[in-house]
């Protein structure tokens, strides 16, 4: 009997380790993001940040064009609390685009995902 009481204590302190384990593993709240550009009122690019409501707001959003070697920024805006944005930029110079947030942490153990839009074309 006393082994049984034993071999109980033991599995249940491992639980206890794995349950804590868990916990300061964090938790991960993926990212999607979609941009357009409009050629209305001048030029401006926009979309939304898709994640968990915990990640949507005030999450910098940077617009790169396409370029053999390094991407140029164009602009970079905030996101609203349900995860909009929009940069005025003007008519931009023809070529490939895309926008990207970066990862960050939100704290209490919850990390946001980063993410990048597919390539937008302005002709």
């Amino acid at each position: 009997m006393n082994r049984r009481k034993a071999l109980m204590g033991t599995l249940a302190t491992f639980l206890a380790i794995g349950a804590g384990n868990v916990a300061l593993a964090g938790t991960n709240y993926p990212a999607g993001l979609k941009m357009g550009y409009s050629g209305a009122s001048g030029g401006s690019f926009a979309g939304k940040l898709r994640s968990s409501r915990k990640c949507k707001g005030g999450r910098r959003v940077a617009v790169y064009r396409s370029t053999p070697g390094s991407d140029p920024s164009i602009g970079s805006t905030t996101t609203s609390a349900n995860g909009k944005w929009g940069i005025a930029t003007g008519k931009p110079r023809r070529g490939d685009y895309y926008a990207k947030v970066g990862a960050k942490s939100a704290g209490g153990g919850i990390r946001c995902g980063g993410a990048r839009t597919a390539t937008t074309h302005v002709s």
